[in-house]
């Protein structure tokens, strides 16, 4: 956040498959920086959406109910509050490792920003960590990629010094809360085009 909000300045902040928010969630990470930063968190669970809801009560923070295989309809639920036209920040934080329609996913998410936006994604390296495992084991799920891999999900963007590397090394660390603790790959990634 420090470097999205802190020093890229933007402000509005798109968090797919975000869960519960927690007091180290995107919206307050953003809001210490810049007060007025608007975040929308999309998840797929009625449940979490539900409870996330009863968590999070202030117009500039909203919680949307989307399942990112439809990239359509999570743009949709954003557009009430965020600006596609103006800078967003995506956050794909520990998600794209659940499907393995990630490369569509991103690509088709970027479609869909402005100029100047950035797309933020972490991901356990298959051999490199024992993300995998717990993926399968913890969660049933799980799609394992190579370090190249992950990379290839990054194409079309520009990546930001220092590009993909442990999560939690990246600048103030690209991950907060329970991820911080995982041993996942991340970078971000500028929308140039």
């Amino acid at each position: 956040m420090h470097y999205l909000s802190g020093e890229r300045g933007v402000a509005q902040f798109l968090d797919v498959g975000s869960g519960l928010p927690t007091r180290c969630s995107t919206h307050h990470a953003a809001q210490t920086m810049i007060p007025w930063a608007r975040t929308v968190y999309i998840d797929h669970d009625p449940l979490v959406v539900s409870h996330a809801r009863t968590l999070v009560r202030d117009g500039r923070t909203q919680v949307a109910r989307a399942d990112m295989h439809h990239v359509a309809e999570v743009i949709d639920a954003a557009r009430g509050l965020l600006d596609f036209d103006q800078p967003v920040a995506v956050m794909l934080v520990a998600v794209l490792d659940l499907t393995r329609d990630a490369r569509r996913i991103v690509r088709e998410l970027v479609k869909e920003l402005a100029f100047g936006s950035f797309v933020v994604v972490t991901h356990g390296e298959a051999g490199g960590s024992d993300v995998a495992p717990v993926c399968r084991e913890g969660l049933e799920v799980g799609v394992p990629r190579s370090r190249k891999e992950i990379a290839g999900l990054m194409t079309g963007l520009q990546l930001a010094p220092p590009g993909l590397v442990a999560a939690a090394a990246w600048k103030n660390g690209l991950v907060t809360g329970e991820a911080a603790g995982l041993p996942l790959l991340g970078a971000v990634g500028r929308v140039c085009s």
